[in-house]
């Protein structure tokens, strides 16, 4: 099958080692965040953003923080409006290679207009450039990527930055949580794999992926997927913010990817309807068996925090992308025109 879908089943394996590398190293961590007053920064580029975008939310919602994402190159270019956010906050740079140019650009040039600030880097290599200018390192080469295209490492780096904030946190129900994910992972694939399958080999030619709260930033890059794996056009909204424009150009050749909460929502579900009224096809997330006619339900089996519902989310998304390259004739371990990580 390649290198990105046996890349997708290594995932869970990967995030056993994570959790292992996460719970080993996050005392000095924690120490680091003691201090309520600072603010966290979260910087990635391309996926790593997205993923950077719900480590934002999660620390605002779970640990009551001031933090906001900021994509490398936007840090970069305009340094000098960001300067005063940087100055004496905890930085968290996510990576998959370490070495994005746009960050360490960054990082170099506001330490040297004078920002003070200490590094916190996740990344999936070992002794990478931007690790030689942190505070802390996180390493997961157990996680990298050999495909252009990130599926394993992106899961990795998500997980392993819950798992660290859920450990600050002292969040037992989340950590519990992502175990869970782990080990139900598996047989999770197994059950959706052929189901995404035939989804994949009809004919849509967009797809849009919706998500809410914590998981906005996994459900964006769930949408990046099929702009890189399988090249088709592809965008995320906000569940009920699609109704706000959006849905107006969801048709029959649509596929709409949505991640439903657990109670369900009672404006979720009628959104569902209406977008099923739009005649496209439909594929429903939820942890438990979900019923909604002209959809269809893809679920892990146990009930899930929100965070933790990004996991199994995100492989949906993945799994689809990577079956639906043989119908467009996409390479999805070696796209034309994408590098793994970009040199400027």
């Amino acid at each position: 099958m390649g290198l990105t879908y046996n890349e997708i089943h290594d995932t869970f394996p990967s995030l056993r080692e994570s959790t292992l590398l996460i719970n080993a190293d996050s005392e000095p961590v924690k120490s680091l965040f003691a201090s309520n007053d600072r603010s966290i920064i979260f910087v990635g580029c391309g996926s790593s953003f997205s993923i950077a975008q719900s480590m934002a939310t999660i620390t605002q919602t779970m640990l009551n923080r001031s933090s906001f994402a900021v994509a490398g190159g936007d840090l970069l270019i305009h340094k000098h409006s960001y300067a005063k956010c940087i100055d004496g906050a905890i930085m968290v740079v996510i990576s998959r290679s370490g070495s994005t140019s746009e960050i360490a650009l960054a990082v170099e040039q506001l330490r040297s207009i004078g920002c003070t600030f200490d590094l916190i880097l996740f990344c999936c290599v070992s002794d990478s450039p931007i690790s030689r200018m942190s505070n802390f390192t996180f390493e997961m080469p157990w996680a990298f990527d050999e495909s252009v295209c990130q599926t394993r490492s992106v899961t990795c780096l998500y997980f392993s930055c819950a798992l660290l904030l859920a450990n600050i946190a002292e969040n037992k129900q989340l950590i519990t949580d992502l175990q869970k994910t782990i080990n139900g992972g598996n047989a999770y694939l197994a059950k959706i794999e052929p189901i995404l399958e035939q989804i994949a080999n009809l004919e849509w030619s967009h797809a849009v992926v919706l998500g809410d709260a914590e998981i906005s930033g996994i459900s964006q890059e769930g949408s990046l997927t099929y702009k890189e794996i399988c090249q088709l056009p592809s965008n995320f909204y906000n569940i009920l913010d699609s109704r706000h424009g959006p849905i107006v150009l969801f048709n029959s050749k649509t596929l709409v990817v949505i991640a439903t909460t657990c109670p369900y929502n009672e404006m979720e579900l009628e959104l569902i309807k209406d977008v099923v009224r739009k005649g496209s096809v439909v594929v429903v997330y939820s942890d438990t068996p979900l019923v909604i006619e002209g959809t269809t339900n893809i679920y892990f089996g146990e009930v899930l925090s929100h965070v933790a519902r990004g996991i199994p989310f995100i492989l949906a998304n993945q799994l689809i992308s990577f079956f639906k390259s043989s119908q467009t004739g996409a390479n999805p371990d070696f796209p034309d025109g994408l590098d793994p990580w970009i040199k400027i």
